[in-house]
């Protein structure tokens, strides 16, 4: 899966319809500290399918969340703390490298906050287009990618 490019553009697809799916999902109110552990697993659950390259863990975890009765905005917030243990162990992995090759100097620190300032921004701005919109004009991005990708590539 990791060196097919035609892998990649067929799990854009199945990204993109999951994310159209979504909006037919009845808009539950539940919340997160609501949440039984049976769902929480078929969260957790969903997320590993984005091992899959082109497979999307928000979008997959997301509409997990909204098909066990979560909120857009819960299942959009449960989906973002999901995802910062991997980050924070990612970040934690590079990290190490760089340190071991000399350290981190002004400009890195500089690119890491930066990058948390973005994030933060683009997470907030995200938050308001699902809980407005929904995941639908994301599954257009992945169907348009996907086919782009099986097309040309």
């Amino acid at each position: 899966l990791f060196a097919s490019t035609s892998a990649v553009g067929v799990a854009l697809l199945a990204t993109g319809i999951v994310l159209w799916l979504s909006g037919l999902l009845k808009h539950g109110d539940g919340e997160v500290e609501e949440f039984s552990p049976r769902s929480a697993l078929l969260v957790g659950l969903s997320q590993a399918a984005a091992l899959i390259p082109g497979i999307s863990r928000s979008g997959m975890t997301i509409t997990t969340g909204m098909a066990a009765g979560l909120s857009r905005y819960e299942a959009a917030r449960f989906s973002f703390l999901l995802g910062v243990p991997a980050i924070a162990a990612a970040g934690v992995f590079e990290g190490y490298g760089v340190v071991a090759e000399g350290g981190i100097g002004l400009p890195a620190l500089i690119g890491v906050a930066v990058a948390g300032l973005s994030g933060y921004a683009a997470i907030k701005f995200l938050l308001r287009i699902l809980v407005n919109v929904g995941l639908r004009p994301f599954s257009y991005y992945c169907l348009a990618v996907g086919v782009a990708v099986l097309t040309f590539l």
